[in-house]
């Protein structure tokens, strides 16, 4: 288990002061029963992830905003964004269609993020959730296509 900074934790999932806990490397998982460190994956409560979700609402990429604002706000079919799936928050997902849409920046092109992704699709293909992905360039550059394909997509999955 690789070692971190409780403060920078903290900073890291916007957690009030303190409570990352002061602890000792070796107290079990370095921090409190409530944040756990598994292997490479943070997995946190309800409680953190609902908090962790309201802050990415709050600071959505432009990407993310454009595409909620301009299309899926209004969308027909209701859509939420920055939603908890399991230990997961995912940009958007649609209830109704099994559908969860990701918009990736240039940090999901790293390994680690990579490897986290694809766990990520296969829990979400596991709970007959199909993941739907546009990069911030394509959102940026056609996003008349991206809602279309969305929309295909969308109107696919409903008739299944």
């Amino acid at each position: 288990m690789s070692k971190f900074n409780h403060a920078s934790a903290a900073k890291y999932f916007e957690l009030p002061q303190g409570e990352a806990g002061e602890h000792s490397e070796t107290d079990e998982g370095l921090f409190t029963h409530r944040h756990r460190l598994l292997c490479h994956n943070w997995v946190m409560t309800k409680e953190d992830l609902k908090r962790k979700s309201q802050s990415l609402r709050r600071n959505a990429t432009p990407e993310e905003n454009k595409l909620w604002y301009q299309y899926l706000r209004s969308y027909p079919v209701q859509f939420y964004r920055q939603k908890v799936i399991g230990n997961y928050i995912v940009d958007f997902c649609c209830h109704k269609a099994h559908l969860v849409v990701e918009i990736d920046g240039g940090q999901h092109f790293e390994d680690a993020s990579i490897k986290y992704d694809e766990e990520r699709t296969i829990f979400l293909n596991g709970l007959g959730i199909e993941v739907l992905r546009f990069t911030n360039d394509e959102v940026r550059n056609n996003f008349t296509e991206v809602c279309q394909s969305l929309d295909e997509k969308v109107r696919t999955r409903l008739r299944d």
